[in-house]
């Protein structure tokens, strides 16, 4: 694929929060190989450092202090943390570290003068249950959600772009985001296969929106060159897509079998894995089971993937140029060889 470089502005001290997370791990490696033209890179996260060469941090969002100190003297910030539970009983633990912990980095760029914030949001914030088909960035927020999750991401979303300051801000909705390091999507369907609990759900005809995280991360990159406060960027978000959209079974079997592993026929009716939800989303309310344990099956998972889940990319190509970066083929070639070294070998 053609990768040459288009002409980057200096984009200047870029700071990463959740910079060995699977999105912000891709958006340090691309900086460090010289897209954005960063002048110098910085990393944080609540975990060891997993970079070689970037100045890091290890702190956690939600305090106030360790943030403020790691975005001092930088130009862009770009928030990549997010975390995803399916347990009720951790609703209020992911709330305060999806939306509090955004608001605690706008609060801190704010108060040291950064110029630029680039906010990783979800394609979830818009998402009620329908169908969506050719989503764009006209969809209004969702009322009400399916998962709480979907819920802590439009809050934060919403703070971020809707906030009165001088600071530049832009969200982006990843859709379906897998790659290297991804631990969970494919970690939780490699468990089910190995457990003989994979199934397919519904007759294959929806489609879905994935997107590989090099991908999602120059998108993140192309966002930060562009952004400028007042222009058509600011304060807007924007989905952000591959090319390719599929049935997510599809996909998966794709991956699947380039990581060398048989395809589990076991299909399920929609309605039966509707019931199944039903249970297993009651079964961990109950005070006896620990938080750590998590649905066998969600009502969002079997709605997203039988039914229409995807989106149009058209606005990010015209705000700020972004096409994908890595074919499918590559991406899945990558997936692949690192879920076989992580999990297979």
């Amino acid at each position: 694929m053609n990768r040459s470089r288009i002409e980057y502005q200096d984009l200047g001290d870029v700071l990463v929060f959740g910079s060995n997370g699977l999105l912000g791990y891709a958006i340090v490696d691309l900086l460090q190989q010289g897209y954005g033209n960063p002048r110098s890179i910085s990393g944080f996260d609540i975990s060891n450092n997993m970079h070689k060469g970037i100045s890091f941090y290890q702190g956690d969002i939600r305090n106030y202090d360790e943030v403020i100190r790691a975005v001092k003297g930088k130009d862009v910030v770009i928030n990549t943390v997010s975390v995803v539970n399916f347990n009720p009983k951790n609703d209020s633990w992911m709330e305060s570290i999806n939306t509090g912990g955004a608001k605690i980095i706008l609060k801190a760029c704010e108060e040291v003068g950064i110029k630029k914030l680039i906010h990783t949001s979800s394609m979830d914030v818009i998402y009620e249950g329908s169908p969506v088909s050719g989503g764009d960035e006209t969809l209004p927020y969702a009322n009400k959600f399916i998962d709480h999750y979907s819920k802590t991401k439009k809050l934060a979303e919403e703070h971020i772009l809707e906030s009165d300051t001088n600071l530049a801000k832009c969200a982006l909705r990843a859709t379906g985001i897998y790659g290297p390091r991804d631990h969970v999507r494919f970690p939780v369907i490699l468990k089910a296969i190995k457990s003989k609990k994979y199934v397919t759900i519904g007759n294959r005809k929806s489609r879905y929106s994935h997107v590989y995280s090099y991908n999602c991360a120059y998108a993140h990159i192309l966002a930060a060159q562009a952004l400028k406060k007042g222009n058509n960027i600011d304060g807007k978000a924007h989905f952000i897509v591959d090319d390719s959209t599929m049935n997510f079974h599809d996909f998966v079997d794709r991956v699947l079998i380039a990581s060398g592993l048989d395809i589990p026929r076991k299909s399920m009716s929609v309605r039966m894995a509707r019931l199944i939800a039903n249970i297993s989303e009651f079964w961990v309310r109950m005070p006896w089971v620990p938080s750590t344990v998590n649905p066998l099956i969600t009502h969002l998972a079997v709605a997203t993937i039988t039914q229409d889940m995807w989106f149009r990319g058209d606005k990010a190509e015209a705000d700020f140029g972004y096409k994908p970066l890595f074919t499918l083929e590559e991406a899945i070639k990558e997936t692949s060889a690192w879920i076989k070294t992580t999990y297979l070998n």
